[in-house]
């Protein structure tokens, strides 16, 4: 029996951008730096860089994980850096010894179970230029590269996802221009392009599993659940103006979390972001129910919006560095809707953006708190990430979001722990040691 994992997550392009030679999407989005507005793609003009060079430095950084008390460790294979000329072509050899070396020292040193995410909003530019997945022609070629890098490492790696947030790759794609290829409100784009990348991993999913010792692995997707509300009436006014309420919906059925339940446990994609008005798409697979044996949480908060439509919080919350307040009650209603699934759940990130480390210990405590009772009430919860080890580039907000147990300094390279890992390292102990006491839930078979 798996114990009950505890760990941290990370992306290899987040903590060492682009290998010279190997374009990725955000390579090129980094590079053409500004908006058609003038405005910088980047908080501070920034670009990733080599960022906090894991590439090089992952030996120091697995065995900081380790000191916190992990036994697992999620990363991404970088398929710019595998598979840099196109598809078709042999993965480049530096890169597939290097992933090799990472794993190894994940498992044979360090004894720690690597979870391994084949997309995590990054892709070669050549695959962005053929249209990515706007396209459903080009599904092929990541089903291609899927195939290929599970023939490479898949005696290595047990737990697999295929994409790490569709939903927000689609959302901050094509409504919110701050992903690329950087639309603004492109309704129908969303949703052929979310529709596209779900396409994908069923066809990824079937394709690996007919591959030889791939009935064990588990094959997965992630998902960040998160979801809009007007902030309570009196917090900044008296009522609930009804636009508040009306955006908050219109949100709340682009993000997704119910498009992807549903073709999970249906087959049916339903994206209906305008009440019929437009840009509907609709679709069956015809596989019916998809092939997924666990789900991916991603959980941080939910999104208050005030009367100006501005990030706010409700009396009494604590706001993070990112435009949400710390809930750690929504935990409890994102394990609901995943639970119609009936398939294991492992909470794959969780975590603030907090500079001065005062917030931090309270997410840390409250969330844990709120996963331990979650187990105590019998979701079949079987692991916590957290994100992330060391501080790093965090997308469209470069390096001003600090999310890292360790900080990093950006001139030396140096890693500092902040008070709150030990509180962290507390908790992974006490959840590996509860989980250990309790049977694992039956997964009935649908």
């Amino acid at each position: 029996m798996d114990p009950f994992y505890v760990g941290f997550a990370m992306s290899v392009y987040q903590c060492s951008g682009d290998e010279k030679g190997s374009p990725s999407n955000w390579g090129h989005w980094n590079d053409t730096w500004k908006t058609m507005f003038g405005r910088t793609k980047i908080a501070g003009g920034r670009t990733c860089g080599e960022s906090n060079d894991f590439w090089n430095l992952y030996k120091e950084d697995i065995d900081r994980a380790a000191e916190m008390g992990s036994n697992a460790f999620r990363l991404s294979l970088e398929w710019s850096r595998l598979q840099p000329k196109g598809n078709g072509q042999d993965f480049d050899s530096k890169a597939v010894s290097r992933f090799h070396e990472i794993l190894d020292y994940l498992i044979e040193f360090k004894k720690m179970e690597p979870f391994l995410s084949l997309h995590h909003y990054v892709h070669p530019q050549w695959f962005e230029s053929l249209g990515g997945f706007t396209k459903r022609d080009n599904i092929r070629y990541f089903v291609d590269y899927c195939t290929a890098a599970y023939k490479e490492f898949g005696s290595k790696v047990k737990f697999w996802c295929t994409f790490n947030e569709p939903g927000v790759a689609s959302f901050a794609g094509f409504i919110h221009g701050s992903f690329p290829p950087g639309k603004l409100m492109r309704f129908h784009g969303y949703g052929m392009h979310l529709r596209n990348m779900l396409i994908a991993h069923t066809e990824a999913y079937d394709a690996i599993k007919s591959l030889p010792g791939a009935s064990s692995s588990s094959i997965g997707i992630v998902h960040n659940w998160f979801w809009f509300e007007p902030v309570k009436p009196g917090s900044c006014c008296w009522f609930t103006p009804p636009y508040v309420t009306c955006m908050a919906n219109l949100l709340n059925r682009m993000w997704g979390n119910d498009i992807l339940i549903r073709y999970l446990n249906t087959g049916e994609f339903d994206y209906n972001p305008l009440w019929g008005l437009y840009g509907r798409i609709q679709y069956t697979n015809p596989g019916g129910k998809p092939g997924c044996d666990h789900f991916g949480l991603n959980y941080y908060s939910r999104g208050l919006m005030d009367w100006k439509l501005a990030a706010s919080k409700n009396p009494g919350e604590m706001m993070t560095d990112m435009p949400y307040a710390l809930y750690a009650e929504g935990i409890f209603k994102a394990l609901e809707g995943i639970s119609v699934l009936n398939i294991p759940i492992y909470i794959t990130e969780t975590g603030v953006a907090d500079s001065g480390d005062s917030v931090r210990p309270v997410m840390i405590q409250t969330y844990m708190s709120a996963i331990e009772q979650a187990i105590r009430a019998g979701h079949d919860i079987r692991g916590v990430l957290y994100w992330s080890l060391v501080d790093n580039f965090e997308w469209a907000f470069g390096y001003t979001m600090k999310f890292g147990i360790y900080e990093w300094d950006a001139s030396s390279q140096q890693r500092l722990c902040r008070q709150s890992g030990q509180l962290l390292k507390h908790w992974f102990k006490r959840l590996v040691q509860l989980s250990a006491a309790r049977p694992v839930p039956a997964v009935m078979n649908s």
